[in-house]
């Protein structure tokens, strides 16, 4: 069966998948400079900015993330926010829940992989709650 036209092209097929499903599962942290510039169109409430993923960044020990928390509150475009992997404990998440719960927009949240405990998964249920939201939460 070698060596047949059949199997060479299966087997382009199944490692053009495997490969995309690679790059897929490692999360690009974003640096200042890409994350100053999402603020300002999360701000500016960009009708083309409607999934925004932060997946590997570190929110817990950034400058920017009050400001980032305080564009989600207004922003009526976004539907789609990752979370994944972030460092948020339950003192951050009581802050994205408050600006989250004046968020109409968002109905699909991924906090997978974070330090969220028993206070902080309640924050997340009262959001999904008060909203159309699925909320995706696991911790490492």
């Amino acid at each position: 069966m070698s060596g047949n036209h059949i199997d060479d092209h299966l087997m382009d097929e199944i490692s053009a998948i495997t490969s995309s499903r690679q790059s897929r599962s490692v999360p690009v942290p974003m640096n200042a400079e890409d994350m100053s510039l999402l603020i300002q169109r999360v701000k500016s409430d960009d009708p083309n900015l409607i999934e925004v993923k932060l997946d590997g960044t570190n929110l817990v020990n950034s400058s920017e993330t009050e400001d980032l928390i305080d564009a989600l509150a207004s922003n009526t475009c976004v539907s789609k926010l990752s979370l994944n992997n972030t460092g948020i404990d339950d003192t951050l998440m009581a802050t994205l829940s408050l600006a989250l719960v004046d968020n109409q927009a968002i109905t699909h949240l991924s906090m997978r992989s974070n330090q969220i405990g028993s206070e902080g998964c309640e924050y997340v249920s009262k959001y999904s709650l008060t909203s159309h939201c699925v909320c995706l939460k696991s911790n490492p």
